[in-house]
């Protein structure tokens, strides 16, 4: 379902308690059945039922936490950082997503950060940080009647306000699909993202941010990808990535990383590969483990390399890979990760 269509249906969970007092759900009534669970209050006036919020995403009761602020908004809200980010489907690390994210114009000479909204028609457990920052027009776009800032923006405003590694989780993403929607190269849409980020006042993580797009890439096809790359990085091992490797009989394996100079394959192995019906394309799960049983022997049987897997546990930090790498035989050069200080 594309981001429009989720927000449809996520719109349709929300119920006002107008609505639940037609369907003759009291004040009192409300108040028993937040107490009990079957309802939990979203932002005033806002409910969702219990059952139905637990089965969400993060991702998607973020989607819901926006969709009730905009509901409740004077005017048109413009939603930015991670909310916009959750709103065009890039990818977030680490996120919890119960801080709604607005941008509001502010002039060039003092751009700063506001204190999170403690007005009272904003409850717990929904808050909005307000970010004063200068924004064009031709920065905001929109989604099913929610104004956000665009993907470019989205992108270096996470990256800005983000550890190195969640904002390069976002950048490889966004940079894929600017590079997809505008049919330009990988080196024009670096050239763009940075372009528009000089354009930006002067804050802390802007240097953060110019070190992520610089090494971002928009060939890595998932955040376990992402970071398996960057700690490979830190540790000095230079990599191929989304390999072509042909098989025997003609076929085109495509494989995520190459570890260059060691005769090796990592694969990101998620556990969505296995578990999620989207990507097993009506297999079961043990049908996926014997495709990638049969493909990893085809590639190892053409090929001569060996092929590693890398979990998530695995990626979270240089330290972890380096554990990994030396189970798996290979001693990176700079087994030291703070060796790459402009990958921090």
């Amino acid at each position: 379902m594309d981001g429009k269509g989720r927000l449809g249906e996520l719109r349709s969970k929300l119920q006002h308690r107008h609505q639940l007092a037609a369907v003759g759900r009291a004040p009192a009534e409300l108040r028993r059945a937040v107490k009990r669970g079957e309802l939990l209050r979203i932002l005033r006036g806002w409910y969702v039922a219990g059952s139905q919020w637990h089965a969400l995403s993060f991702e998607d009761q973020h989607r819901i936490r926006a969709l009730a602020v905009h509901a409740n908004a004077i005017g048109r809200p413009v939603f930015s950082h991670h909310t916009a980010a959750t709103l065009q489907s890039l990818p977030l690390l680490r996120f919890a997503g119960e801080r709604v994210h607005l941008i509001a114009a502010n002039t060039r000479s003092t751009p700063r950060r506001t204190r999170s909204d403690t007005k009272e028609e904003v409850l717990p457990p929904t808050r909005v940080s307000r970010h004063r920052s200068p924004i064009l027009k031709s920065e905001i776009a929109e989604t099913t009647g929610l104004r956000h800032t665009d993907l470019i923006r989205t992108v270096l405003d996470v990256a800005r306000s983000s550890s190195f590694d969640a904002g390069l989780v976002c950048a490889d993403a966004g940079m894929r699909t600017l590079i997809n929607t505008r049919r330009i190269g990988i080196e024009e849409a670096r050239r763009v993202m940075l372009a528009r980020l000089e354009e930006l006042p002067r804050s802390a993580g802007k240097d953060r941010a110019r070190r992520v797009t610089a090494f971002a890439s928009p060939l890595v096809e998932s955040p376990l990808e992402t970071l398996c790359r960057l700690q490979l990085a830190r540790l000095g091992i230079a990599v191929r990535e989304q390999v072509e490797v042909v098989g025997s009989r003609g076929t085109s394996y495509r494989v995520d990383i190459e570890l260059l100079g060691h005769r090796t394959f990592l694969e990101a192995d998620g556990r969505n590969k296995y578990l999620d019906p989207k990507l097993r394309d009506g297999r079961t799960a043990e049908e996926v483990v014997l495709a990638e049983k049969r493909r990893e022997d085809e590639i190892r049987a053409v090929t001569q390399f060996r092929m590693i897997r890398c979990r998530w546990n695995d990626s979270t930090t240089s330290g972890a890979m380096l554990d990994f790498l030396r189970g798996a035989g290979i001693d990176p050069p700079r087994p030291d990760g703070s060796a790459r200080p402009d990958l921090y």
